[in-house]
């Protein structure tokens, strides 16, 4: 199996461009496939690989188990933005790309959301 993960920062735009990717022909996008919000925290500030590593251990087994081998799988996934390291080292050879938006029109948008 093929992974590729693209991170970045909410209001980045990977929700639209996770629906964009599901338009390809025998390639499986998701949005926060793996999917865990304290990812974020504890992969930056607490303790990095003790707990990275083993989580996504965990989660490139059931991708595997549900998602055939021959498959491109592509995780768009802002929780994943500070586990790159760990990334590279449990999904060995996978790709890794960061989408940016304009912080100009970015910030306008957090204040214009509601009802999120």
């Amino acid at each position: 199996m093929r992974y590729i993960f693209v991170t970045g920062m909410g209001r980045s735009g990977t929700t639209w461009f996770t629906n964009l990717l599901h338009g390809i022909p025998g390639v499986k996008a998701h949005h926060e496939y793996i999917d865990d919000k304290w990812l974020t925290v504890v992969s930056r500030y607490v303790c990095h690989d003790n707990y990275t590593i083993p989580f996504l251990e965990r989660s490139k087994a059931a991708i595997e188990s549900s998602h055939p081998s021959d498959a491109t799988f592509i995780d768009v996934n802002n929780y994943l933005r500070y586990s790159v390291p760990a990334l590279r080292k449990v999904f060995e050879g996978c790709a890794v790309f960061h989408l940016v938006r304009d912080p100009r029109t970015a910030i306008p948008s957090l204040y214009l959301r509601r009802g999120e």
